[in-house]
């Protein structure tokens, strides 16, 4: 029996334009859509051909600075490898939306970053928040970052200096408008660069706006998204709306900056 590529070729690969953005467009013409993918974008679909999964494209952002994100499925033992492989060993960190509310972030594998702490339940904080925050479960999605060289290093220096509370405005129970993410639009990947300004995106704090601008206002920093489902035919037969949730707040234009 004839096997089943892990993704059409790249010159047929679908692209599937969002009816939930103000700027929905026709289709890339193939070469276009994958010319000079970036190391993320290839590791990713090396990532789905390796274990047989057919990921989809759609194009989405305000409509002077258009990505083409691809969406992969993620059945339960792909979901942990996807955490793993594109995590701080390889030059990544990955955000992880719980399908609910929150947003966290893994620099290390198994890493849960809240409040700028760094909850695994090891030293110094000890809690493990990772069965509440990090399930696998439907809705969850994974956005991969690459953080290669100084980004990462920056990063993590800026999360260490947060373990001392005098250093940490963001720690729980924080204060006026401070909550568990507050902090992760504001952790610095360069000396005065917030993380989600590199990512083309204004800040929130809010879980479900925090997702929403990711899927539909990043820049191609996020040019990949990780999708967990039961298997691959639930992927298949999600819907562009469903791929993508509900755009940001107020407007896919004013989520990027």
């Amino acid at each position: 029996m004839a096997r089943v590529s892990a993704r059409p070729p790249l010159a047929g690969l679908a692209l599937i334009p969002s009816a939930l953005v103000l700027s929905a467009l026709a289709l890339l013409a193939p070469r276009a859509l994958h010319a000079a993918p970036s190391r993320l974008r290839s590791a990713v679909e090396r990532f789905a051909d390796e274990r047989g999964l057919r990921p989809r494209v759609v194009r989405v952002g305000p409509a002077a600075r258009l990505v083409d994100r691809l969406f992969v499925p993620l059945p339960p033992a792909a979901y942990d490898a996807f955490l793993e492989h594109f995590s701080a060993p390889r030059g990544y960190v990955n955000l992880q939306y719980d399908g609910d509310t929150h947003v966290s972030m893994a620099v290390e594998p198994g890493d849960c970053y809240y409040w700028g702490l760094n909850f695994n339940g090891r030293p110094p904080e000890n809690h493990d928040l990772r069965p509440q925050f990090q399930p696998r479960r439907q809705g969850c999605i994974v956005f991969p970052v690459d953080l290669e060289g100084q980004r990462l290093a920056h990063l993590k220096g800026w999360l260490r200096a947060r373990e001392n509370p005098a250093a940490n405005p963001y720690r729980y129970p924080g204060g006026p408008g401070i909550n568990c993410m507050t902090w992760l639009g504001n952790a610095e990947v360069e000396p005065g660069l917030p993380f989600f300004h590199a990512l083309g995106l204004r800040r929130s704090r809010d879980g479900r706006n925090l997702k929403a601008k990711l899927l539909h206002a990043a820049n191609e920093a996020v040019p990949c998204v990780g999708v967990f489902v039961p298997d691959q035919a639930t992927f298949d037969a999600m819907s562009v709306e469903q791929l993508l949730g509900p755009p940001p707040g107020g407007g896919v234009d004013d989520a990027a900056r």
